[in-house]
């Protein structure tokens, strides 16, 4: 018997060192591996789920050092106010923040939406909508 409850408990130990708990947007808590892939906690599922995952590194310039945090969503991110000035967006329901490139021409809207959208996807959305406001937009 304490060879039984030594085993599983190994067994536990070794689970939970390979793999983080989430939950989902639906409240399933579902198994994170290592290897990009995923199962439910609770249900059977025959193969894991593999996640696409994004093989481009991200990494936050050293003169980013002001960090706007989102009062919608859970995020935030890094700005570097001697290139950008920035404020709340009043002027605009959809957008929770204005962007301006201090040397040039450059603007931004920063919109928090809870919205599952493949980048590819989103891309084409983008550019479609910046058509719908200025006709000579071109894809470069």
């Amino acid at each position: 018997m304490k060879l039984l409850i030594l085993w599983l408990s190994l067994f536990v130990v070794t689970e939970a060192l390979t793999a983080q708990k989430a939950v989902t947007d639906d409240g399933e808590v579902v198994m994170l591996h290592d290897d990009g892939t995923w199962v439910y906690e609770n249900k059977f599922v025959t193969e894991p789920i593999k996640l696409n995952m994004n093989p481009t590194a991200i990494e936050k310039l050293p003169t980013a050092n002001f960090n706007l945090k989102s009062k919608i969503n859970n995020f935030s991110f890094w700005v570097d106010p001697k290139q950008w000035s920035f404020k709340k967006a009043v002027d605009n329901d959809a957008a929770e923040y204005k962007l301006n490139l201090k040397a040039g021409d450059l603007y931004g809207l920063v919109i928090s939406e809870q919205l599952e959208i493949e980048v590819e996807t989103l891309v084409d959305v983008a550019f479609e909508n910046a058509q719908e406001v200025g006709s000579e937009m071109q894809m470069v």
